[in-house]
């Protein structure tokens, strides 16, 4: 699950509750692995850096998403700024073992 925005995988704190957000829910209701935005980016780093996750993911669905994203960041200009916003939550998967995992359970039910 990719959530390309800005502050979009920012987490927010309650008391002293958990930590609640979006990319949270989304772990929790099954999402293998969540890529989001920590704060606000410009959004022509946020172009580069999602341009560069699709094509390296084309181009070797079988490498863990983390390190396509760790690759991805080198591509915005701002790299220490907008780069160091995005991140990854959940598993360290590829695509293929999303794919495979999908077909499993289709196959199973």
């Amino acid at each position: 699950m990719f959530l390309m925005g800005c502050s979009s995988g920012a987490l927010s704190y309650k008391d002293d509750y958990e930590p609640r957000g979006v990319p949270l829910e989304l772990l929790a209701r099954g999402a293998p692995v969540v890529v989001a935005m920590l704060w606000d980016v410009t959004d022509r780093d946020l172009d580069r850096i999602t341009i560069k996750i699709c094509k390296s993911m084309a181009e070797n669905p079988n490498r863990p998403i983390p390190d396509i994203l760790n690759t991805a960041r080198m591509n915005a200009k701002l790299r220490k700024l907008n780069g160091a916003a995005s991140v990854c939550y959940g598993l360290p998967i590829s695509l293929t073992s999303v794919e495979r995992a999908r077909r499993r359970t289709l196959l199973e039910s």
